[in-house]
């Protein structure tokens, strides 16, 4: 298993396919940015890898699926295209970019201690992804894209239907390097929000001031959870920051006007609609510049508030569509997977639906109005409600706006991101209550927090800043210290990526995993059953467990008998079958185990009369290869072993 796991990428590779996407994006972004002579030299950093996020990954999805049409040929001369043309871009715009000796010392050292708290933090991002939506499809789908030549949506895989910004530009790195080179980019995006932070943060405060304050953000457990996977909330609040930061630069409208105005709105437009097609979840991030056009414009200018929402609701709905026209084509619903009663009458699409929706509500969360007064209390410690916290800082930074928000109020930013975040907040209470959907939100709170501490007396500032670094390093996740340790010892060589993938996935998954790949040959087809985790499974595989996905046993009928599970695993042309005994993980959900029960039994009945024969078992999987005819079928094997446990999930999800 070793060797085909060294297969899939390499450290070296994905700090080359890093390189080469963050160059040219720097390159085009910046050619997008407005003009001036008082943006910072790292702003102009920052902003340029922002915008050119977002445009790089809307380019990826419309230009190489039509240089496909000409083979995968096509797609590496459109990427080699694109380098020649950011690289051009970046060499003229260094003038601007190259930092100049002894320029900003003060906010420099800060910043560079920032940066140097943050550093250790990289450790998992040079390594092979473990966490369960990595396995599950954040690094999944660029490597099936990449396969196929074209971002399909695939029916097994329900995620496949997200607008996917994000995934789009996984699949961009992974035709060089696609295992680490997305943890990378990620990991890229987290700490240049951080940075973006900390610069809003100086043009109000002092610089350890505001370093006080970014680290109190970017040091809870949900952001290094974040830090250390591929979770496509850094891109959203990647967009956020940059867009908070262009913002704040046309506060003095009389410096800017004319066409510069013009552009400011609509990379406004671009990283609003980039947050709203990575997923659903940043589609309130719209209320952000909504409420700045609201208030810069204010009395009875309404020609010039009107003209200016139309260029950036223009902009927005021209960067976001196009990811939203793919899942339409493909299946009718631009939503898709949710809201499918509305775009279709398929029954067993309907019913995958309805388990992703009661997903979002069943894992995580209160219930019950009580939630939306206690829940940014009990976000700062409790973790396993909430699948992350934020630490104790998290009260400290919410009690100085709450208290300082009378003087702050007089910023337009401030009153801008507040705004944003309590419709973010209003959204997560009526969704999914898990912490790291809320990492926007908590990100516009420290954004608006800033005007708050700078109305305070210098004494103050300086013992609340001792407090939130205090309360920030009480709250670090001491015991997973091993983890960021192993981590480095992976990405130095000196522990085997076996040993790695095999103790961050639970200790039973990478077993099956090897199974598979000694069982089973390249023209195998493999259905999982109660696991979604697909990333490390050797052979060709599909995920087949009812109502997560609609292609198989989405209908009641398709569990109830043995006969039917056997039909439709030959119809399918399945050859083995990866069952999990013991199905953990968030995509389970109680309600639904006497749902899938029919479909465990029949399974066993299976086992019991020979149509499968099992190949390989664990306490937690369990390897059957599928009889064809009753030709097949072994002497004597009827009722000769008993049927294998029903399938119950398991009640604590790992979902790091």
């Amino acid at each position: 298993m070793s060797e085909w796991l060294q297969q899939l990428g390499s450290l070296p590779l994905g700090v080359l396919a890093w390189f080469l996407f963050v160059g040219p994006a720097v390159g085009f972004g910046h050619a997008l940015l407005p003009k001036t002579e008082a943006r910072e030299r790292l702003d102009a950093w920052l902003l340029a890898l922002a915008v050119g996020v977002n445009t790089v990954a809307l380019g990826a999805l419309i230009v190489l699926p039509a240089a496909d049409l000409l083979g995968p040929v096509g797609r590496y001369v459109a990427l080699l295209g694109a380098e020649v043309a950011g690289w051009w871009l970046l060499r003229r715009a260094w003038p601007r970019l190259a930092p100049r000796i002894g320029e900003q010392r003060g906010p420099g050292l800060a910043l560079g201690v920032l940066v140097c708290v943050l550093a250790p933090f990289i450790g998992p991002a040079l390594c092979y992804p473990t966490g369960w939506d990595d396995l599950v499809y954040h690094t999944v789908l660029p490597l099936r894209w990449l396969a196929d030549g074209t971002p399909r949506v695939y029916g097994d895989l329900p995620y496949s239907g997200f607008p996917a910004l994000g995934e789009i530009t996984f699949w961009t790195l992974a035709h060089i390097e696609g295992i680490i080179a997305p943890r990378l980019l990620s990991w890229t995006c987290w700490i240049a929000t951080v940075l973006m932070l900390c610069s809003l943060l100086r043009k109000t405060l002092r610089p350890w001031v505001a370093v006080a304050l970014s680290l109190a953000y970017a040091l809870s457990r949900t952001q290094l959870m974040l830090a250390a996977n591929t979770y496509v909330e850094a891109l959203i609040a990647l967009n956020l920051a940059a867009m908070c930061l262009l913002m704040d630069e046309t506060r003095d409208g009389d410096q800017v006007a004319g066409q510069q105005y013009q552009r400011y709105l609509i990379l406004i437009g671009v990283l609003t609609g980039g947050a709203v097609a990575v997923k659903l979840t940043g589609a309130m991030i719209a209320l952000i510049p909504a409420a700045w056009l609201l208030i810069r414009t204010p009395g009875g200018e309404r020609p010039t508030r009107t003209r200016d929402a139309v260029v950036v609701v223009a902009t927005a709905v021209a960067m976001a569509g196009p990811f939203f026209i793919r899942p339409w084509l493909a299946t009718g619903n631009p939503l898709y997977p949710y809201f499918d009663s509305l775009f279709c009458q398929d029954q067993a699409r309907q019913a995958a639906s309805q388990f992703h929706h009661a997903m979002g509500a069943a894992k995580f969360g209160l219930p019950g109005p009580l939630s939306i007064v206690s829940a940014p209390f009990l976000l700062a410690f409790d973790y396993e409600v909430y699948d992350g916290a934020f630490g104790w800082q998290w009260v400290i930074v919410l009690a100085v706006l709450a208290l300082g928000f009378r003087a702050g109020r007089r910023c337009a930013l401030t009153r801008c991101t507040v705004i944003g975040a309590l419709g973010m907040y209003t959204f997560w209470q009526a969704t999914a209550q898990q912490a790291r959907f809320l990492v926007p939100a908590v990100l516009a709170i420290h954004i608006a927090v800033g005007p708050a501490v700078a109305a305070l007396k210098r004494p103050v500032q300086n013992a609340m800043a001792l407090a939130l670094v205090a309360a920030s390093l009480a709250c670090l996740p001491f015991e997973r210290s091993g983890y960021y340790t192993y981590s480095w010892l992976t990405a130095l060589g000196r522990v085997s990526l076996a040993d790695y993938v095999h103790t961050g996935t639970d200790e039973s998954y990478l077993p099956a995993a090897d199974a598979i790949l000694n069982t089973c040959s390249s023209s195998d087809h493999v259905l999982l059953l109660f696991e979604q985790r697909s990333l490390y499974i050797p052979r060709p595989c599909t995920i087949g467990t009812p109502f997560f996905q609609a292609d198989m046993f989405g209908r009641a009928a398709d569990l109830q008998t043995p006969e039917a599970v056997l039909g439709a695993l030959l119809a399918a042309d399945v050859s083995h079958v990866l069952l999990a005994l013991n199905s953990g993980g968030p995509d389970q959900i109680p309600a639904y185990v006497e749902k899938m029960r029919p479909l465990a039994q029949s399974v066993g009945r299976l086992i019991a009369d020979g149509r499968l024969q099992t190949a390989w078992e664990s306490e937690s999987h369990l390897l059957c290869s599928v009889v064809r005819t009753a030709n097949e079928l072994p002497p004597n094997v009827r009722n000769a072993r008993p049927p294998p446990p029903t399938p119950f999930p398991r009640a604590e999800p790992d979902t790091e």
